[in-house]
């Protein structure tokens, strides 16, 4: 099965180098993929300039050839004959491998780098262990993920395999999506991930750093290796991290074009109960839902109600508010708190509380930027706060009654 995998892939990629150049490597200035490639070789210039790094999956070369400019040596190694066939045209020392089986003897480099590699590498955990045996003590491990959190993710569902050569589909290679949080289940055993947030770059996805080595398989290592004393305290003190650095925090990001064969324009629709459609049928898988609650926001430019999750972006239809209220806790007499359908919560404003004809309450939120309906749970919650003032609904939370005033008509 996986001799047959490999072959799909290899098959797969040689004809993807036909084209794979097309719209990078600066062709297509400011685009999608010219954006991220800089992002990730921001990544890597930080731990390994000066030093020695290796490609996994380095494909034509263009991340590598980059690399070469400030790294003190750079090598490379691809499953693919015609993608490496390009790498060699532009002088690069790169050799035909697989992730799982590196050419390299233990501690050859400073930092293994693997981009939009892993994620079609089913013994993944192979992969990784082979990325960690050829790092030296000290050294790095940069590896980028799929996150299932993705409109990425979504687009792929939805949209299903696109083709990319002749006779070859999307389909034709195995495509896996981790989240962060699953990341460390996926390592080999006695390794740790700490994760952080780091607000100084723009990379995206996952950064993982050399792996702690448990004291359990300290000294079977050690032996194996030839290390003992103080080689052994320092493969203790490695550590493997992990790291999303998105492209949203650049400040072009909304005004970039889409990938290739995509359009920021959908079919995605929110509905006045908070329900997500596309083309037409409703988004039943929860969690999906909710993340999509969280990706909610507005183009800076235009105005317009959009999903984005820090990597992609489109545009979606909202049919009333892009906000709602799922259920409100405490007591009376203090005031109620929200809970929103992006999982967030906050005190209700009580001066913006509105009712609308059909007796449906709507409030103002995050800071008073955005308007959110109150979904029945949420608002038959809101009752014990509410009272009859002067023939007309009002809410008190202790400094009297409040009346309710309408909504203003949309």
């Amino acid at each position: 099965m996986q001799d047959d995998q490999t072959s799909r892939s290899r098959r797969y990629y040689d004809e993807f180098s036909k084209r794979y150049d097309d719209k990078r490597g600066g062709r297509r200035p400011g685009g999608y993929h010219d954006l991220v490639d800089d992002l990730e070789v921001e990544l890597v210039r930080r731990y390994g300039e000066g030093r020695d790094v290796l490609e996994v999956g380095c494909g034509t070369g263009l991340l590598l050839a980059r690399f070469a400019e400030f790294a003190r040596a750079a090598k490379g190694i691809d499953l693919s004959e015609g993608m490496l066939a390009k790498a060699k045209a532009r002088g690069l020392d790169v050799q035909v491998a697989s992730a799982t089986e590196l050419p390299f003897a233990d501690d050859s480099f400073d930092v293994a780098c693997s981009f939009k590699v892993l994620a079609h590498i089913p013994p993944i955990q192979q992969a990784l262990s082979e990325m960690a045996r050829v790092v030296r003590p000290g050294g790095h491990v940069l590896a980028e993920f799929y996150n299932p959190n993705s409109l990425r993710f979504v687009a792929k569902r939805l949209a299903g395999p696109l083709t990319v050569g002749e006779g070859v589909k999307e389909s034709d290679v195995y495509t896996r999506f981790d989240a962060p949080s699953d990341v460390a289940r996926l390592t080999p055993p006695g390794w740790s991930w700490s994760a952080h947030e780091d607000p100084h770059r723009h990379a995206r996805r996952v950064r993982a750093r050399y792996p702690r080595v448990e004291r359990r398989d300290l000294a079977h290592r050690a032996r194996a290796r030839g290390h003992a004393g103080r080689e052994a305290r320092r493969l203790l003190r490695g550590r493997l991290e992990e790291a999303r650095l998105k492209p949203g925090d650049h400040p072009e990001f909304f005004r970039l074009p889409p990938p290739p064969g995509a359009s920021r324009e959908s079919t995605l629709r929110l509905d006045r109960e908070g329900r997500f459609f596309h083309d037409g049928a409703l988004v039943e898988k929860a969690s999906l839902s909710n993340a999509m609650h969280t990706w909610l926001s507005t183009h800076p430019d235009d105005g317009r109600h959009i999903l984005t999750n820090g990597y992609d972006w489109c545009y979606l239809a909202v049919d009333d508010t892009p906000a709602f209220v799922r259920s409100v806790t405490g007591a009376p007499p203090a005031p109620p708190h929200l809970i929103l359908a992006d999982g967030s919560s906050e005190p209700l404003d009580v001066a913006s509380l509105t009712q609308d004809e059909d007796g449906v309450c709507f409030a103002r939120v995050k800071g008073g930027r955005v308007e959110a309906r109150f979904l029945r749970h949420a608002q038959q919650a809101l009752a014990p706060w509410l009272v009859e003032h002067e023939g007309g609904a009002a809410i008190d939370v202790g400094a009297g009654p409040r009346p309710i005033l309408p909504r203003a008509a949309r």
